[in-house]
């Protein structure tokens, strides 16, 4: 739009004769074609966020809250829902059949070749197509002739499971391989067959240590740690 000879704009120049060092200063402005489709895209973007807020309406999640953002993103995502009664039951412990439902949603929920082998699991329940497709890919794994349909998934668990899904989708799991989790106090508490996969997930930053520091392997995971590792996993992992 013009020259200016200071930085406020305020002394305008049509021409200068450099007899050395100078500074000279332009002033630009935005088309109005432009202005129009940044306010567009503005708008757009504003409407999708109050829809969003609008679609997480759960009584037991605040703002606020630490798990806030993680549930409204695996809710955003279609990775989780509701419990009903427009809650979201932060604090339930999540069951091993909802897992398997979590990551068939994260798959696209694709066929199984068979029906699931578990004499726990019938072809007339929602997570049975999950499970089968899930079991068959070697992403989950049960208690012999039994899945453990309405069993709380613990920590070590859910990180088995992920750290399968991720190898299922090629992902780079090597992150976290020299991740020293022998330093929570508790390292010595997880099953031997999970340790690798607690190490990838604390390694890639999908899961962390409790308030006091621990890794409570064999604790049950919660609804909202659930939706905080998934989410640090689509975020870190699966980009």
């Amino acid at each position: 739009m013009g020259w200016y000879a200071d930085e406020a704009l305020t002394k305008p120049i049509d021409e200068i004769t450099l007899t050395g060092g100078a500074t000279i200063y332009a002033k630009w402005e935005k088309i109005e074609e432009e202005l129009e489709e940044e306010e567009e895209l503005e708008e757009e973007e504003e409407i999708i966020e109050e829809e969003q807020e609008e679609s997480l309406s759960f009584s037991d999640v605040r703002r606020g809250d630490w798990f806030y953002d993680a549930v409204y993103y695996a809710v955003g995502h279609d990775l989780m829902s509701g419990m009903g009664g427009g809650i979201f039951s932060p604090n339930t412990p999540l069951q091993r059949e909802m897992f398997a439902v979590i990551l068939w949603n994260l798959e696209g929920n694709p066929a199984p070749e068979d029906v699931a082998k578990f004499l726990d699991v019938t072809s007339d329940k929602y997570y049975a197509e999950a499970i089968a497709w899930a079991n068959e890919n070697g992403i989950v794994a049960g208690f012999g002739d039994t899945f453990g349909v309405g069993l709380p998934i613990t920590r070590e668990q859910f990180a088995v499971m992920l750290h399968n899904y991720a190898q299922y989708k090629d992902y780079d799991v090597s992150v976290g391989e020299d991740t020293n989790i022998l330093s929570y106090p508790d390292a010595l508490e997880i099953s031997e067959y999970a340790f690798p996969a607690m190490q990838w997930a604390c390694g890639a930053g999908i899961m962390g240590g409790n308030d006091d520091g621990t890794l409570n392997p064999q604790g049950r995971a919660t609804r909202a740690e659930a939706a905080t590792m998934l989410m640090n996993f689509c975020e870190n992992i699966a980009k």
